[in-house]
């Protein structure tokens, strides 16, 4: 009984896109995100972090790319995205300073960038996109989340690709 309800307080406190009534609602919203996802290998001199304008506590950021597949995408890259990113960059204070600190987002930015192009050798990096299910009106999909930046080696197995009757 302990086990269930621990299974249903997880379930409970997921936020409601990782909250699924079956496992097939789960694999369809698995393969919907494997479908609008994108990867890329790309120059560490392509990538600029961006202030979120729209924050007014200027919290938010946003990882653009310059040219490739992404060309032109505003990534709001998750937690884990964003301690890659911070890795990549080779700042002295580690990802966790940033997203506790007081510090504006563009003062942030600016950092981040300036290890990326300036303080690192060139280095091609894999960046996993999952692009927004809505369209802005300039044509670019809304909502779009940086996923991963990894090497550009990074093998990956998706999701939507696991199924407890592959194994039998």
């Amino acid at each position: 009984m302990t086990m269930l309800m621990q299974a249903s307080r997880q379930w409970a406190s997921r936020p409601a896109d990782e909250r699924y009534a079956s496992l097939l609602d789960m694999q369809s919203y698995m393969t919907r995100r494997r479908n609008r996802s994108r990867a890329a290998v790309e120059s560490t001199r392509a990538l600029t972090v961006l202030p979120d304008q729209s924050d007014p506590l200027h919290r938010g950021r946003y990882l653009g790319i310059e040219r490739g597949p992404l060309a032109g995408q505003l990534l709001a890259p998750t937690h884990q995205a964003f301690g890659q990113i911070c890795s990549l960059a080779a700042t002295p204070s580690p990802a966790s300073y940033f997203r506790e600190s007081r510090v504006p987002s563009p003062i942030i930015a600016d950092a981040l960038n300036y290890n990326l192009r300036f303080t690192r050798e060139v280095e091609d990096v894999g960046v996993l996109a999952t692009l927004g299910d809505e369209d802005n009106s300039l044509g670019v999909p809304t909502g779009s989340e940086l996923r991963a930046a990894t090497g550009p080696g990074y093998g990956r197995i998706w999701d939507a690709d696991i199924r407890s009757s592959d194994r039998a």
